[in-house]
């Protein structure tokens, strides 16, 4: 009798917690389908991982709503979130698909994290000048800031051991996307430890991955509240997830 109170005491327990869970205001953060650590990254069962799923969980659990994480690739990440069907954008930054965002309200917060866009090349062209790079790699819409003034072609993939595995092939010159991610991910290589070097000399972009929306200004304020009110807890994070800046 006791064991059939406890189970039925257990089960009105977990009908409580689920209706308190599902009493929360929830919102769908759009995310990019790739892996990036250690800022993001979309695992195989498409969980939403690493530093940016541990701060927008933390703030959630502080301001007593749900997120739901919504990864895409990029290209129509950006279709679907400025074409309103998004509650959120994650990273996001004004300078990206700049001309898609005219006559769009979108509302910002404040700095999440640093970070840097930069050329990496193999490290035995570290004394080339930029006029070596006939062919870059990228992610799959991400911006390449000035060298798409240059007499450069371009080439996207959704998948950066491809683009990395194309630098060392001599398919392509360059690579140009997030150096800590690029360097992160060669340096636990063995095979491509010490092969590539961030070329500081040539043009980079150095900027704040943001939050964003065009629905909800409320909850952007509680967040730039929360990233003011929480400095320490996000420093143990990038800490925790291996991030310099």
């Amino acid at each position: 009798m006791k064991s059939f109170l406890k189970f039925i005491l257990a089960l009105c327990a977990l009908n409580i917690n689920q209706a308190i869970a599902d009493s929360k205001p929830t919102y769908v953060i759009g995310v990019e389908n790739i892996t990036y650590d250690p800022y993001y990254t979309v695992k195989e069962n498409g969980e939403y991982g690493a530093f940016a799923r541990d701060i927008f969980d933390l703030f959630a659990k502080k301001s007593n709503i749900q997120f739901k994480y919504e990864p895409m690739p990029v290209a129509r990440l950006f279709k679907e979130y400025l074409g309103g069907g998004l509650d959120f954008k994650y990273p996001d930054s004004s300078l990206w698909m700049s001309e898609g965002r005219k006559n769009k309200n979108i509302i910002y917060s404040d700095n999440v994290v640093e970070y840097i866009d930069g050329a990496i090349i193999k490290a035995e062209n570290k004394n080339k000048d930029i006029s070596f790079i006939k062919k870059l790699g990228t992610i799959r819409g991400f911006e390449v800031g000035e060298y798409k003034k240059r007499q450069i072609q371009i080439e996207e993939s959704s998948n950066i051991p491809e683009l990395i595995d194309k630098l060392d092939n001599n398919k392509i010159d360059a690579v140009f996307f997030n150096v800590a991610v690029a360097l992160n991910y060669v340096n636990r290589n063995k095979y491509f430890k010490n092969k590539f070097i961030f070329k500081k000399e040539y043009p980079y972009l150095h900027d704040y991955y943001r939050l964003s929306t065009m629905k909800h200004k409320d909850v952007i304020d509680k967040f730039n509240l929360f990233l003011k009110k929480n400095i320490k807890e996000i420093n143990e994070m990038k800490k925790k997830n291996k991030i310099i800046f």
